[in-house]
């Protein structure tokens, strides 16, 4: 608490810092790129002065969807506030929510479809029309087709879930291509697939926290950069004061002194990626002592007894040598987890972000098996979908039965390899939607090289990220601001959810939403293309869905005509049904046994005996395990270009606008290394210069960097900022599953001298 005290220099910073910024409002156009005067806003004609009005929507700054009210004066958007009645964040918003603003008024945002006109990452563009656009892009997927190579073409997504998504699977299943490529796979995937291991469900798991006793984070950010910060920090704190005679206890397992250690009643450090050994520590413990629950073990379970069998090696002193974790505590912390019930164990994509990911997952799940916290008050729950009207089937036309079903990859980070040895095929078109691979992905240096070969690369990102920067076309998407969208949110509260996103104000320059050009693509290709997407715009391909939840007749809104149900619906800015039937096994069991199966009869991969990660390395030269933070200003890849978020910072280091490697005080003592000296970071796929940051919560034997600056590209706010420490990542492909894990990297540290790297 003494290294963290505000001094009177920090006070003083803090307050040029607001000094700045109420200097920046009132600056007018030559100093502050964000003033009222600039843009002009086209939706302010007709308005009389002073006319406001606030616009329900749904934030789009993380995965989440929490719901949201927007301010607007006189045609141009104010200030965003949560919204009191969404039961998702009851009116709670993050930074990254409340840092929406500088999304829509970016002033380096992409303002009309651009062509290349010079060589890739010349930076020469010349401005086009959307027919234009359109038209080249079109005349080049004919010819694939004619050509009988459709899927050479490869669209990559970074969104999982809604409409706009749908639409894009249902463009490349009937345009015929294998090729969808969805990045969230590589964060969630280990706990979507340990989900349907176990369960028989393809989705993350959502968790009743608020009637929780007692919660177990086996490495899980919740209070650092969960995509539910603002959910948990609500009903964590319902489950700690919010009850009378009742008090939930939080108990963070975790390689370094994290935000989520500190709000948490206890931290138990463990060793990095170990998470899944100490929950089968707890697991024998559970199952020697005979603490589980034994009637929806019998009644509920398959494989049991193998699970029985294979935990025994698992003992507290075992597990000790793998974790560092004492027996004692081990022992300690499954009677408390029997006797405190209902007690969970919750991980989440900052839990698995090792090779051992998948294990991770799958012993976070088996743990609340045996606690009897599947489905139950204060447990695991599954997130129930709102009932939307299902798209119809499309018809196949010949091209696109007679393609190939092989893709070019199951994973996104081994595309690179797989585009330059032309394996199983050469990719001749890649569509970027909210994806940056160059700078997003592991050793991102791997897909410049990968762009080379392919001839038409087309985004669109409404901003000039690094990806958009080496692409042939950009056909910039409107902020989530600007447009239609429906909104799915991550699980989170169990219940089904449904948020609206719509306009706040009119579209600030000459973009189009996705939606709609994929639309017209679609058209322009004819065919049964054509006849799969018979909607005019987005719009109405999304109030076709949305009639699915007013035909029920259920939930928060009912009306008998249609047109007041979508009228209350855009008012409120989200529909859910606040009932959530425990325990219905029957429907979220979806396995062979219609049982929780510990070993599985749906997938061929089962256990893995080995449960320690895999670190590359040779400990020798690289002493140093080389961690990932997601801070809470890390808005899934972006955020960079936000100064609100940047000005945030990570409070808790006193570190603002660039990075930083955070060491042990004592390692740094014997390395001669000072606080704020640069040093080079070095694996064995490259390095980078960066200043250090000491800290007595990280182990002597770890270095952690957090994620989000080194951008090359992204707007005048983000370039140049930092380091981006993925350049120095190796690509672990020994992982199970689909899996390529973030953190697998060993590094060594030499002091900078002078100021230059002695290399």
């Amino acid at each position: 608490m003494k290294d963290n005290k505000l001094t009177r220099r920090d006070f003083l910073k803090a307050a040029g810092a607001t000094a700045c910024g109420l200097s920046l409002t009132s600056c007018g156009e030559s100093g502050d790129p964000y003033s009222i005067k600039k843009p002009p806003v086209s939706g302010d004609k007709g308005l009389y002065k002073g006319y406001e009005k606030w616009v329900a929507s749904s934030c789009a700054m993380c995965p989440a969807g929490c719901g949201i009210k927007v301010r607007t004066v006189e045609g141009r958007a104010v200030k965003i506030e949560g919204n009191n009645e969404c039961s998702l964040n009851k009116g709670g918003l993050g930074p990254k929510g409340q840092s929406g603003l500088q999304v829509l008024y970016d002033p380096d945002r992409i303002r009309n479809p651009l062509k290349r006109s010079g060589p890739r990452g010349s930076g020469k563009w010349q401005e086009i029309s959307w027919d234009e656009g359109i038209s080249e892009i079109s005349k080049v997927l004919k010819k694939l087709r004619d050509n009988n190579k459709a899927h050479q073409l490869a669209v990559m997504c970074g969104h999982s879930k809604g409409s706009i998504v749908e639409l894009w699977r249902r463009f490349c299943q009937t345009f015929g291509t294998p090729n969808f490529l969805d990045t969230t796979l590589t964060s969630e995937g280990s706990i979507k697939q340990a989900m349907f291991s176990a369960m028989g469900i393809n989705d993350l798991p959502a968790y009743d926290s608020a009637n929780a006793s007692y919660i177990l984070s086996l490495g899980a950010g919740l209070f650092d950069s969960t995509c539910h910060g603002i959910h948990f920090i609500r009903t964590i704190s319902m489950a700690k004061r919010g009850q009378p005679g009742r008090r939930a206890k939080i108990v963070h397992a975790g390689a370094t002194y994290s935000l989520t250690a500190i709000q948490s009643d206890e931290w138990i450090p463990v060793k990095p990626g170990t998470y899944d050994a100490l929950a089968l520590g707890i697991a024998y413990v559970l199952i020697k002592e005979e603490l589980y629950d034994k009637k929806f073990i019998e009644s509920s379970t398959y494989a049991f007894d193998k699970l029985s069998e294979r935990i025994k090696k698992y003992t507290p002193e075992n597990v000790e040598a793998t974790t560092g974790v004492p027996p004692k505590d081990i022992v300690r912390i499954a009677h408390e987890m029997a006797n405190y019930r209902p007690a969970i164990a919750i991980v989440d994509t900052n839990s698995t972000l090792t090779s051992n990911g998948l294990e991770i997952a799958r012993s976070a799940i088996i743990l609340n098996a045996l606690l009897g916290s599947i489905d139950r008050p204060g447990g695991l729950l599954i997130q129930r979908d709102p009932p939307l009207l299902p798209w119809l089937e499309p018809a196949l036309d010949e091209f696109a039965q007679k393609t190939t079903s092989e893709q070019i990859t199951n994973n996104v980070e081994l595309l690179p390899e797989n585009i330059i040895k032309g394996k199983p095929y050469p990719l001749d078109a890649l569509l970027l939607y909210y994806s940056n691979p160059l700078y997003a992905r592991i050793n991102p240096g791997r897909f410049h090289r990968a762009f080379e070969k392919i001839p038409l690369i087309v985004s669109f990102s409404p901003f000039m990220d690094e990806s958009s920067f080496q692409s042939d076309i950009i056909l910039p998407d409107h902020t989530y601001l600007e447009r239609w969208e429906d909104v799915i949110p991550a699980p989170s509260v169990g219940h089904p959810l449904f948020g609206i996103r719509q306009p706040v104000v009119t579209p600030l320059y000459n973009t189009k939403h996705t939606g709609d050009v994929i639309i017209e693509l679609a058209k322009s290709l004819g065919d049964t293309i054509q006849t799969a997407f018979p909607w005019n715009d987005f719009k109405e391909a999304l109030l076709y869905r949305i009639s699915g939840i007013y035909k029920t007749k259920s939930g928060s809104i009912v009306k008998e005509d249609e047109e007041e149900f979508l009228s209350s619906l855009f008012k409120n800015g989200y529909w859910e049904s606040s009932e959530y039937k425990f325990e219905q096994w029957a429907d979220i069991f979806k396995t062979s046994s219609g049982k929780f199966e510990f070993y599985s009869q749906n997938t061929a991969e089962q256990f893995s005996d080995t449960l320690e990660p895999k670190w590359h390395g040779d400990s020798s030269q690289y002493p140093f395990y080389f961690l990932l933070h997601k801070p809470i200003t890390y808005a899934e890849g972006s955020g960079a270009n936000l100064p609100w978020l940047q000005e945030l910072g990570n409070v808790l280091r006193k570190t603002f606008w660039d990075s930083y490697l955070e060491i042990n005080p004592e390692t740094a003592h014997k390395k001669g290394i000072h606080d704020n000296e640069s040093v080079r970071v070095e694996s064995s796929a490259g390095h980078i210069q960066v200043r250090v940051k000491l800290f007595a919560g990280i182990p002597p034997n770890v270095v952690l960097m957090s994620l989000g600056h080194g951008h090359t590209q992204m707007g005048r706010f983000a370039k140049g900022i930092g380091k981006n420490p993925k350049e120095i990542l190796v690509v672990n492909t020994e992982s199970p599953g689909r899996i390529i894990p973030l953190c697998g990297t060993k590094v060594r540290i030499e002091k900078i001298k002078n100021g230059k790297d002695s290399r």
